[in-house]
């Protein structure tokens, strides 16, 4: 147990993994379970009890591999600018997927999980947690009509994004459910973003959006972003 509790306290681990520091893994696992030391999660994994401030605390200190995406990368791309309940996270691995859902719901925590067999996206390392890149978030964010949380991390971080990464990433996808692509929409974002304070910048050029309802929402968006970043 000293061993688990060293290498592996609050995290999820699978009994495969045990069965290298255990040569009984499941009987091993099973005593630890009914004298409440670890706890069965399902599926051939269990976790070892931790206290956590909230659910990235234990994203950080769990031992699977996973990435944040969509909003929830864009709340550490944007310093929490927005708060959500719901936590977006891409696995590589079905059972881990099938453990992280079972753990949030026993912890009360809204995770949603997407399984991919490969990674669509690059991602980097971020206060200690593995999250979506700052580009391919933006984009996602905007595709998926959380254009507060994309565009409050366009603004925070404009000295950090690749621009010329940005317009790849983005200028093929589409707002859900339009036709209108998502780059046309990060470059009206970006002139207003330069009408609203007076200055260039950004630096974007033509610009054309014919979607009312879009066009609207995003001058809010922008407008709210400036007044609060």
């Amino acid at each position: 147990m000293e061993e688990l509790a060293s290498n592996y306290s609050g995290s999820l681990i699978k009994v495969k993994e045990v069965l290298k520091i255990h040569g009984r893994a499941k009987e091993y696992l099973h005593r630890l379970s009914l004298s409440g030391a670890v706890k069965r999660v399902g599926w051939g994994w269990y976790w070892v009890p931790a206290r956590y401030k909230d659910p990235l605390d234990f994203l950080s200190g769990d031992k699977g591999f996973k990435v944040l995406i969509d909003h929830t990368a864009a709340s550490l791309w944007n310093y929490g600018f927005i708060k959500h309940d719901t936590y977006r996270i891409a696995v590589v691995d079905r059972s881990y997927k099938r453990a992280l859902e079972s753990f949030a719901e026993l912890m009360g925590w809204k995770f949603e999980v997407k399984y991919y067999h490969e990674l669509p996206f690059n991602y980097v390392k971020l206060d200690e947690l593995l999250v979506e890149e700052l580009e391919h978030c933006i984009a996602s964010c905007v595709a998926n009509w959380e254009f507060l949380d994309g565009l409050a991390a366009l603004y925070i971080r404009k000295e950090e994004v690749d621009f010329e990464k940005l317009k790849a990433v983005s200028r093929w996808k589409r707002v859900a459910g339009t036709n209108v692509r998502v780059w046309a929409i990060i470059k009206y974002a970006c002139k207003l973003f330069n009408e609203e304070l007076s200055r260039n910048l950004f630096d974007v050029r033509r610009v054309k959006v014919s979607n009312q309802q879009l066009k609207e929402l995003v001058s809010e968006v922008v407008a709210k972003v400036v007044e609060l970043a």
